[in-house]
């Protein structure tokens, strides 16, 4: 099977980058091919170069400057199945009453509305928040399009345990500084700092690294080759993997919209358990459509915090045997060659459908 992936600028330090590295490593494991279309490249060559059994982007204006929707309907009439990434139907749906936020819904998004009804946007639109969540409420109905539901995982390819010493802590997170994580990490997390050993890795979380990020941020919209390029990920993949296999315990923190509405597990959630880590995750009620309390605890506020690691933290052979279960979960179900082979059932399914018209 013949993929390409539309990831305008592979230097992005936030997530984008790790979804499409997983899916792209677990593709080549499982012996696909895979090739990343990027800003700098040619649609129409990248197709008829690569000649791919699927396509992937997300529906919104930054990715819709580089793709070409009406030449990909031409290759979909040749077979080609179109995946796009879409955004929550209704945001506000749940956590948001203000009438300020309801410009970033879908359903509001006249031009891509239209896009999707006119059968133009794409074959499957997808995200990871279930398909029966009232953040989706009405887009089937409304634009006669079909959603599915593809979690994050963890990219078992660069996530495994791996501990090493130098990389021990009592507490350990990994994560961008994100507005909609500040105030929540600094009441829950940030205090624990003070009665235990607290690592914290990644981005935005100094004035200079968030300053820098704006400048990048601009360079990869004007695509300047640059400023696109201008900042990396603070740890590589394999400090970031004995990060997760040396703490003794994983801080997952989400976004406030996501505890809030229970609408999405991050990629961290499965990637602290694919490196045999111990995790902690923030009250979303989505856990446990997935994880039982034996594989995954739950913090709900700051006294849980509190309170759990100082028991976890006196408890090793306890947080051993429910990080050993997590991480038999994750492999069992959660993994990136699991997403890639649900990707190639719906692709599959969308060919038969055809078939038949």
């Amino acid at each position: 099977m013949k993929v390409v992936y539309c990831l305008p600028h592979p230097q992005t330090v936030y997530a984008a980058r790790f979804l499409h590295d997983g899916l792209r490593n677990a593709f080549l494991d499982l012996g696909h091919e895979f090739t990343t279309f990027t800003a700098d490249d040619d649609l129409e060559r990248v197709l008829r170069e690569h000649q791919p059994d699927v396509f992937m982007y997300s529906l919104n204006f930054y990715h819709r400057r580089y793709v070409d929707l009406p030449l990909l309907r031409a290759y979909r009439e040749r077979g080609m199945v179109l995946f796009a990434l879409t955004r929550a139907w209704n945001r506000s749906a749940g956590f948001l009453t203000n009438g300020s936020i309801a410009a970033s819904d879908l359903r509001n998004d006249r031009h891509e509305v239209q896009l999707i009804r006119d059968g133009l946007a794409g074959d499957v639109f997808w995200n990871w928040i279930p398909r029966d969540h009232a953040l989706l409420e009405g887009f089937e109905a409304t634009t006669g399009a079909r959603y599915e539901q593809i979690l994050l995982a963890a990219d078992t390819t660069t996530y495994w345990p791996e501990f090493d010493p130098a990389w021990e802590s009592d507490l350990a997170y990994v994560g961008a500084n994100l507005v909609a994580k500040r105030r929540y990490f600094n009441s829950c997390i940030r205090p624990l700092g003070s009665e235990h050993d607290l690592g914290v890795y990644g981005s935005d979380w100094s004035l200079g690294s968030r300053a820098l990020g704006h400048v990048q941020r601009l360079g990869q919209y004007l695509n300047v080759r640059g400023l696109a390029g201008l900042r990396e990920p603070q740890l590589s993949v394999a400090d970031e993997r004995r990060v997760y296999s040396s703490a003794r315990i994983s801080v997952n923190v989400h976004e406030d919209q996501v505890r809030a509405t229970g609408s999405e597990l991050n990629e961290r959630t499965f990637k602290v358990l694919a490196c045999g880590g111990f995790e902690i995750v923030d009250d979303v009620a989505m856990v446990r459509d997935y994880f039982g309390a034996d594989e995954l605890p739950i913090a709900r506020d700051a006294h849980d915090w509190s309170e759990m690691t100082r028991h976890f933290l006196a408890s090793p052979e306890e947080r051993q045997a429910i990080a050993a279960r997590g991480r038999e979960r994750v492999l069992a179900a959660h993994t990136y060659h699991h997403r890639v082979r649900q990707i190639l059932e719906i692709a599959d399914g969308v060919r038969a459908r055809r078939a038949l018209l």
